[in-house]
């Protein structure tokens, strides 16, 4: 029987994050203030392309501070696209639930924690706050990843459905 569901989660801005953006602000400030010391005093047109590519960078920087992440599963497949500000996305994960899930657990679960913790900090797919996330363990060439992300309760079930030794509720 085919299923497929579909749903999006906002990442919630980290205080790491709003540190970043506060960090890219003050460094695009400090050099056009110094392009404009060097460059204004006659030399007009460089200083206003320093200045667009300034602007420029810290835009683009800043837009893929806005992030959300669409997981898709479909058959026991799941793909989990990250989408920077609304505009494009990128394909992160291709999981087959049948072969490439290890494990997936509550992330708060105790009696799961020793299978995933020696494999490195997970790669967060998900809000950002920890809250109702996951812990997602599988293989992929040859090597173990630990992915924690953010379904809904119907997901899950339906995950449990497509690998149910695996998938701990």
């Amino acid at each position: 029987m085919d299923e497929f569901r579909e749903e999006r989660v906002v990442r919630v801005l980290s205080k790491r994050d709003r540190a970043v953006r506060c960090a890219v602000l003050v460094a695009a400030v400090a050099v056009a203030l110094g392009a404009s010391a060097v460059l204004l005093p006659g030399l007009l047109l460089p200083y206003l392309a320093v200045l667009v590519a300034v602007v420029w960078g810290a835009r683009a920087l800043l837009k893929r501070q806005n992030r959300e992440y669409e997981y898709a599963f479909t058959s026991g497949e799941l793909d989990i696209d990250v989408i920077y500000n609304k505009e494009w996305r990128r394909r992160v994960h291709t999981i087959d639930f049948r072969e490439d899930v290890l494990l997936m657990a509550p992330a708060s679960a105790t009696e799961y924690r020793a299978e995933w913790e020696g494999l490195g900090p997970p790669t967060d797919l998900g809000r950002g706050t920890g809250e109702g996330s996951y812990v997602l363990v599988i293989r992929k060439d040859g090597k173990r990843t630990v992915l924690l992300w953010d379904p809904s309760a119907e997901m899950v079930q339906a995950c449990r459905r497509a690998a149910p030794r695996t998938v701990h509720p």
